[in-house]
């Protein structure tokens, strides 16, 4: 969340479609892709965004604080009837979930290798990665059972 809070106007740049995020995870600087539906999101903030250092910033102008960057998605959550399920309980999607959920969705999609997963995601550790992107054994399974070449044994 401090990614989102700490992040400059400057710090995103539409003509190469990146966003520089600055001392993220490990202090460390990066670039990010931007892509063609996130780009469109921004350029429209920036229609009503009002003058200020930070490119997500209060009415005032002023850096959003991470606590108010995790109310207000578990409230768009509750909104939009997107809960995560914890044993019997529904609760509202945390910041956190949904960087576990992109990073799980990119890696099933087979679009992306595990490395590139640890890219975009600023973790030092391969390990830190494979946290976040368990793969379910059944679909492992399935994976192995219709691989092409050996066939069922």
């Amino acid at each position: 969340m401090s990614e989102v809070a700490n992040l400059a106007l400057a710090d995103v740049n539409f003509a190469e479609n990146t966003i520089y995020v600055q001392q993220g995870k490990g202090k460390k600087d990066r670039k990010l892709p931007l892509d063609s539906e996130a780009k469109t999101a921004c350029l429209e903030w920036l229609k009503v965004r009002p003058e200020g250092e930070y490119f997500f910033c209060t009415l005032k102008g002023g850096q959003l604080d991470t606590r108010y960057i995790r109310d207000v998605c578990y409230r768009k959550s509750t909104e939009a009837g997107v809960f995560i399920q914890d044993g019997k309980e529904k609760k509202p999607v945390s910041p956190h979930k949904l960087r576990h959920s992109f990073a799980t969705d990119i890696l099933r999609s087979g679009d992306f290798n595990i490395r590139e997963v640890q890219e975009l995601l600023g973790h030092s550790s391969i390990q830190t990665t494979q946290i976040y992107t368990h793969v379910a054994i059944d679909e492992l399974q399935d994976k192995f059972a219709n691989r092409k070449g050996l066939g069922a044994r």
